[in-house]
């Protein structure tokens, strides 16, 4: 799917259009044509990159594997955070709840207050944190420490020694 090989360079203009279209107080208000055309942008961009995740869940497709870097343990140790951070399920489940949660019910109980702006803020924020940790992933996922690859790499195949009588024969 090519829409998740532009999802990182989309997602920046996407979250500085939605911050600042919050933090100018949502100009035209919740049922203004703008704020309907920034909803509707935004959903769909959101939709596409979880539809690309999918696909790209289990394999590499050659844009991806040509995005790799060229010392893949430098970019490991450099994005172990994300990459730990992506296989954390309890805060990835907790931060996803919370943030569905806050996008339908933020708008209801906040009402044009401040803190409803601010915490919407942080959410934009988050949401930007966990696309960038599936984006970070996928391109180094065959390196990844934390995937379970066969094990971990954590026990060591025991291959038994060859048998010299069974090979003169």
């Amino acid at each position: 799917m090519w829409a998740g090989h532009y999802s990182i360079r989309i997602m920046i203009p996407a979250l500085v259009g939605i911050i600042a279209f919050t933090v100018a107080g949502r100009p035209g208000g919740d049922n203004g044509v703008l704020s309907w055309i920034v909803t509707v942008a935004w959903l769909v961009w959101f939709v596409t990159v979880m539809l690309d995740y999918n696909y790209h869940e289990a394999r590499l497709c050659e844009r991806c594997i040509a995005a790799t870097p060229l010392d893949p343990q430098k970019a490991v140790t450099r994005w172990d955070w994300v990459l730990r951070l992506f296989h954390s399920k309890k805060i990835l489940f907790a931060v996803s709840l919370g943030l569905t949660v806050w996008f339908f019910a933020g708008p209801v109980l906040a009402h044009h207050h401040w803190w409803g702006y601010a915490i919407s803020v942080v959410a934009f924020v988050l949401l930007g944190v966990l696309v960038t940790s599936i984006h970070v992933h996928r391109r180094l996922y065959p390196w990844c420490p934390y995937c379970r690859w066969g094990g971990r790499g954590e026990e060591e195949e025991v291959v038994p020694d060859p048998d010299p009588a069974a090979s003169a024969s």
